[in-house]
């Protein structure tokens, strides 16, 4: 127990010390007449009071002394318990909706929560279905660039071929001139041809 709850009192204990009832408490309460402020406890929202607030008050109001106990027969002992009953009923309920009260701010922000989670969801989803469309189109650019590149590198590998075919058949028509004027002219000499009717001695 800490030193302020020490020094306060319920409005079940300031009405039986003052001898008067408890609204007649909550009255003077809401009119400043007694200092207190508001507590939660497992019946719901109570006032602790000041005990020097009422500490005057006392004095003018002494509580009665207890009397002696009063034999009750058994109809009437069975009342209380049913009182009792009721009350336990009441507390319980006030419980109830003073917990349905503290959580209903905790609730409503649970359900935006989960509709944010959903919406972010959905985001998520849709961004994962269109990188599967990007992926898929690079894909097939990427094959189209490979078949064409593939094309291109044939096409040159040719072209290479073509080159280097008529390239040597240069230099072989080249050598070939080269060496027809380093070498001499062998052809023997033919005698001119005559008519065979010159070569009678008439």
């Amino acid at each position: 127990m800490t030193e302020d709850t020490a020094r306060t009192v319920t409005i079940g204990e300031a009405a039986t010390l003052l001898n008067v009832h408890r609204n007649t408490v909550r009255n003077r309460i809401k009119a400043g007449r007694y200092k207190a402020y508001k507590v939660v406890t497992a019946q719901g929202e109570t006032y602790a009071i000041d005990v020097e607030s009422i500490a005057k008050d006392v004095h003018h109001n002494p509580p009665i002394p207890s009397q002696p106990p009063v034999r009750h027969t058994t109809a009437q002992a069975a009342q209380p318990a049913q009182a009792s009953a009721v009350v336990l009923v009441n507390q319980e309920a006030a419980v109830v909706r003073l917990v349905t009260h503290m959580l209903a701010p905790f609730v409503q922000e649970l359900g935006q929560t989960k509709q944010e989670l959903g919406r972010v969801l959905a985001e998520r989803d849709q961004l994962h279905v269109e990188r599967d469309e990007l992926q898929r189109r690079a894909a097939i650019q990427d094959e189209a660039a490979t078949f064409e590149r593939d094309q291109i590198q044939a096409e040159r590998d040719a072209l290479e071929v073509r080159v280097r075919a008529l390239e040597a058949r240069q230099r072989s028509a080249q050598d070939t001139t080269a060496l027809r004027a380093i070498q001499p002219d062998h052809t023997p000499e033919t005698a001119t041809q005559r008519p065979w009717w010159r070569f009678w001695k008439w």
